[in-house]
């Protein structure tokens, strides 16, 4: 018999919303096979930040999961807008946390900016079971111009494992050309289609038994403030507590920079990560661009150490 999936099993995904995305918003087909055996039910909650919730259906179209009735509402009543960084926490079956970053990296609260419609505001019950979907199969990649970050839940171990490259070139070049970085004019927004393509090239290039994340550049990442989100559910599960630091290192070469990282937390509840001081060291020094993708590798737990591959957005 299957066993069900538990928090512990899922990982968290997240998206950037671009194009038109108040109607529906695609499921990740990575975070959708987790459910292969134990169906995704037809409806889900989202509970955002202030512990509201609304119900959503779940819907295939094209062997493709979307979240369709029920969105829209959410998108009005949380006031989610071109840009925010929305990152979707499993809890239980059926329920989703649901935390809301706006462009500048802050959590978005909505109280006081706008009342919940009362059709939308009312409490799901869990009683009631949920009718279920089956799920198949599918080889289908994510051509959603929306970034995922998946973590590979393999254990990793203290020493290193041998990653694979698939790529025709360096991640880094030896001596890489200066690029514009913190506080230029060239740090702006970048078109869907161009990081759809780049996400593609990281995700086809980069294959590692060890847990990792992506994460595209925003142009707050190396601009004003030069925080950089990274997946709450990773630094919970992979990440040494003790230890306040990460060592970032970059191959060929593996020189290191030590970044501090901080979770923060909102009403006794862990809402958001973040790598900060002497984060822009390392943008500046590495060159990093708005629309280059960095794949976190983590390599050592006891240190926090992060084995970090760039694919650049313009090669």
């Amino acid at each position: 018999m299957a066993r069900e999936a538990t928090p512990g099993d899922m990982p968290g995904f997240f998206k950037v919303l671009v194009g038109d995305f108040s109607k529906r918003l695609r499921i990740p087909p990575a975070f959708a096979k987790f459910f292969h055996r134990t169906p995704l039910p037809h409806e889900v909650k989202l509970q955002n930040s202030e512990e509201q919730c609304w119900q959503v259906n779940v819907v295939k179209i094209n062997n493709k999961l979307f979240l369709n009735k029920g969105w829209k509402s959410f998108v009005k009543d949380n006031l989610l807008e071109i840009g925010d960084f929305v990152f979707f926490s499993y809890v239980r079956r059926s329920l989703f946390a649901i935390t809301v970053f706006e462009s500048n990296g802050c959590v978005k609260h909505v109280t006081g900016k706008k009342k919940q419609s009362e059709a939308t505001a009312k409490n799901v019950s869990d009683k009631k079971r949920p009718v279920v979907i089956k799920i198949e199969d599918t080889d289908d990649e994510d051509n959603d111009i929306s970034v995922e970050i998946l973590e590979n839940v393999t254990k990793v171990g203290e020493k290193r494992k041998r990653t694979e490259f698939k790529q025709s070139g360096p991640a880094v070049p030896d001596s890489p050309k200066p690029r514009e970085g913190s506080g230029n004019k060239n740090v702006q927004a970048l078109k869907g289609k161009e990081k759809s393509l780049v996400i593609e090239r990281a995700k086809s290039a980069f294959k590692s038994e060890n847990p990792f994340f992506m994460v595209t550049i925003q142009p707050s990442y190396i601009g004003v403030g030069h925080n950089v989100n990274i997946p709450l559910d990773f630094v919970l599960t992979h990440f040494n507590q003790k230890c306040k630091n990460v060592i970032l290192e970059v191959p060929p070469g593996d020189k290191t920079w030590h970044v501090k990282y901080y979770v923060n937390v909102s009403a006794k509840r862990y809402v958001q990560a973040k790598l900060h001081s002497r984060w822009l060291d390392f943008a500046n020094e590495n060159h990093l661009a708005v629309g280059d993708v960095c794949v976190f590798e983590l390599i050592n737990t006891a240190q926090n150490i992060l084995r970090v591959c760039i694919f650049r957005l313009n090669m």
